[in-house]
């Protein structure tokens, strides 16, 4: 369509397309206009705002256009300091207990003092940058850190052979006028091998301190919209090249007024960028984020600016509030406000543990290369929220809520053999971890709870529980697991409780049987298999333990509650004691519960 096209509509009945441009070059990043949106006015066609082009981001990889987010960036930081009670202004965000192992000193851009590692070795009044970004594939060459290469490091790191991201973060820092920068795959010692001790030392005291570097580092780098770290902070915009302008059509309305329609191309938003954002697909980058006092996205549209009072863009400088907007997943956007009230105010313990339930919900959505790190990856916002509610935690549960915790299934259609995660198998190729069967990490796919739902009622007692981790236990770093309980039992043919045609249950596949979403109509009657059922049990017998009641959602309670209960198989002895595993979930109506055949036991879960 011409630039300057006028639509006169012979009839009514006119349609418009919603459209979007995608513009990509080969071997680069792409950029995209969004659909269009309509501008209904009565008198002007288009306001002189719209004359030229719709929006301009800067194109990063451009002198100017670096320069120019530069000064935006350090007027965003400005203003968060000196104005943002929730960002903590006027705090010294220098002296703090916990400055990293080590560091980054940048250097200069004259090459006169290449960069290098650095040792902070308790030094006051330091202020640091940190960088969040995805490595990329496993086998992705990154390099980094280890015992063998320190003391080179420290006298100079190979810049020409860093990930081209890390590389821009080293140039972007100097640019914002810091020293330090700090980046995982160089500040921490990385795996030589199976058997590197000082790799297993180093990363499990640095996975418990994450959270306090990404809070009290100024600023943190995000390449938000690069895939690994060989993909660059400063992404390539091609759409910059192309000049959008807006389309007027008239059209007369019944009573004769005429009416102007403006079509106008639709400006990136925060929320936009975010929802398509490939970095925040991965688990660790979720924490890194909630835990940064301040970040700068580097998108694929724009930059973004993201602090606990404002949201903003190139093109929206003052933005709006973090709770107007959302995120990739609705339970950790829900969350980030609720993490920073529990730091600033506290909470009730009951209160911060259901959020971290629900919370779980949307994270457990996330993409992690080793599955083993699900839990070491909530390790720096599990640890704040233990120093205000004062409890022990565990597995991904807390101890005042560890019947609600167990309350979990997977959402459809994302069932996988995770029987790896209760065997010692080596889950991240240099770890001795084991999750137990009970616990939500043990699942790669996301989970529900039902515990969360208002109507819930807590019918399974804990009698003991004991998590022996690597570290403190909020560490994530599982190397056994033990939970005894006392509820009622009750064996269960699988195959009886479901009404409609299902999967063969020999099939090795998933077997679900009726739809299993929340408020789905035969949601009281559905069985949840935490794996592939061929690859874990031979019988359709099973004995099950009763975890809760509920209602279902949106029905009347005149229908009864539901059982909810886990689905177990025998895994041994230990001192006298029957241990189970944990194989799957189910819910059933409570009267179908109530039989003849009911006895209570004390178990151990493993």
């Amino acid at each position: 369509m011409a630039k300057d096209s006028t639509i006169d509509p012979d009839s009514q009945e006119t349609r418009l397309e919603i459209l979007s441009v995608q513009v990509q070059q080969r071997g680069a990043a792409s950029s995209t206009f969004l659909p269009i949106s309509f501008n209904y006015t009565g008198q002007n066609p288009i306001s002189e705002a719209y004359q030229g082009p719709i929006w301009l981001p800067q194109d990063p990889t451009s002198d100017v256009g670096l320069e120019n987010i530069t000064r935006l960036t350090l007027k965003w930081i400005q203003d968060c300091q000196n104005t943002h009670n929730r960002c903590g202004h006027g705090d010294n965000h220098g002296n703090i207990d916990y400055l990293p192992t080590r560091l980054i000193d940048v250097g200069t851009d004259d090459e006169k003092q290449p960069p290098k590692l650095f040792l902070p070795d308790g030094s006051k009044n330091l202020e640091y940058v940190a960088l969040s970004y995805a490595w990329g594939p496993v086998n992705n060459h990154v390099t980094k850190t280890t015992a063998s290469n320190l003391q080179v490091m420290m006298e100079g790191l190979p810049f020409s052979q860093l990930p081209k991201t890390v590389q821009d973060a080293i140039i972007f820092t100097r640019k914002l006028g810091f020293q330090y920068l700090w980046v995982d795959a160089l500040c921490i010692l990385q795996s030589r091998g199976p058997d590197d001790e000082d790799h297993k030392a180093d990363w499990s005291h640095e996975a418990t301190c994450f959270g306090y570097y990404y809070q009290n580092a100024m600023i943190t780098i995000s390449a938000t919209g690069a895939k690994s770290a060989d993909d660059g902070l400063f992404l390539s915009r091609p759409a910059l090249s192309f000049d959008p302008k807006p389309v007027t059509f008239r059209r007369q309305r019944p009573s004769g007024e005429i009416r102007h329609v403006s079509i106008l191309p639709k400006v990136p938003s925060w929320v936009s960028e975010m929802k398509r954002a490939p970095l925040y697909e991965r688990g660790w980058a979720i924490q890194e984020r909630i835990l940064s006092t301040r970040v700068v996205h580097f998108s694929t549209n724009m930059v973004l600016w993201e602090c606990q009072e404002r949201r903003a863009t190139e093109i929206d400088y003052a933005g709006s509030s973090p709770r107007d907007n959302g995120m990739i997943y609705e339970e950790v956007s829900d969350f980030m406000p609720v993490f920073w009230d529990i730091q600033r105010n506290g909470a009730e313990a009951s209160q911060a543990i259901y959020e971290w339930y629900s919370f779980v919900e949307g994270y457990t959505a996330a993409k992690f290369t080793f599955i083993g790190d699900r839990l070491p990856a909530l390790s720096g916002i599990s640890t704040l929220i233990q120093k205000h509610i004062a409890q022990k935690y565990g597995a991904g549960l807390w101890e005042l809520a560890i019947p609600q915790g167990l309350a979990w299934f997977l959402v459809e259609e994302s069932v996988t053999n995770t029987s790896h995660l209760t065997s010692a198998t080596d889950t991240r190729m240099d770890f001795q971890l084991i999750l137990p069967s009970w616990s939500w990490a043990a699942s790669r796919g996301p989970v529900k709870f039902l515990s969360l739902l208002d109507t819930w009622e807590t019918m399974l007692k804990v009698e003991n529980w004991e998590v022996k981790s690597v570290g403190v236990d909020t560490s994530g770093q599982v190397l056994r697991a033990r939970l005894k309980v006392r509820g009622v039992f009750k064996i269960i043919n699988l195959k009886d409780l479901i009404e409609s045609r299902c999967q063969d249950f020999e099939s090795g596949t998933s077997f679900l049987g009726l739809q299993s979403k929340i408020g789905h109509l035969d949601f009281a009657r559905a069985v949840y298999m935490d794996a592939e059922v061929g690859a874990q049990c031979g019988s359709e017998v099973h004995p099950c333990v009763l975890v809760g009641t509920t209602y279902v959602p949106g029905s009347s309670r005149t229908k009864g509650p539901i059982a909810c209960a886990l689905i177990l198989e025998p895994a041994g002895l230990s001192g006298g004691s029957e241990e189970y595993r944990r194989i799957g979930f189910l819910c059933v109506p409570l009267e179908n519960w109530s039989s003849k055949d009911l006895e209570e036991k004390v178990i151990e879960l493993v």
